[in-house]
């Protein structure tokens, strides 16, 4: 999140030649400015449809022209899905996994990741998959690691 803001910052920054900016997650988590205040300030909530991903406030030195605002919500709006997915993978890794039982995989029964949320981050850490690929690579030629993948997901399926 902080090299996201970092970068979009730094590039607001010589655009709308700003001397300060502000970001604020809804969650409270996550702060960040950069600069300083100015005389002159525009900020912007921003949502993901009914989702709050926080608020970027802008600092000018002198009044903004119309241009300027215009280019400001442009920018703001340009970022609002970085931040959005940012935001997803901060919280799925401070919120400790859900360990359903064997049972209740098996009779299709486990709870959702996140409860309430349809947007869920699904990591997976597949041991040896290079090591496995590549040796399948050299007897099946370079289309092994699609095949892998294509057999993975027909067991994810079936396992519905």
């Amino acid at each position: 999140m902080n090299s996201l803001l970092e970068l979009f910052y730094s590039q607001t920054t010589a655009t709308l030649q700003l001397v300060g900016r502000r970001f604020k997650d809804p969650d409270g988590v996550y702060s960040f400015e950069y600069g300083e205040s100015g005389p002159h300030t525009t900020s912007y909530n921003l949502t993901d449809q009914d989702t709050k991903l926080g608020e970027i406030v802008f600092h000018f030195p002198r009044r903004a022209s119309e241009d300027t605002l215009a280019t400001a919500e442009d920018l703001a709006a340009l970022v609002r899905s970085p931040i959005n997915h940012a935001l997803i993978y901060a919280r799925a890794r401070r919120t400790p996994p859900v360990r359903p039982k064997l049972t209740d995989a098996i009779e299709g029964q486990v709870p959702p990741i996140a409860p309430g949320n349809d947007d869920s981050l699904l990591l997976l850490g597949l041991d040896g998959f290079y090591r496995d690929t590549g040796s399948r690579r050299s007897r099946m030629g370079p289309g092994a690691g699609q095949q892998h993948a294509e057999s993975d997901q027909r067991r994810l399926e079936r396992s519905r």
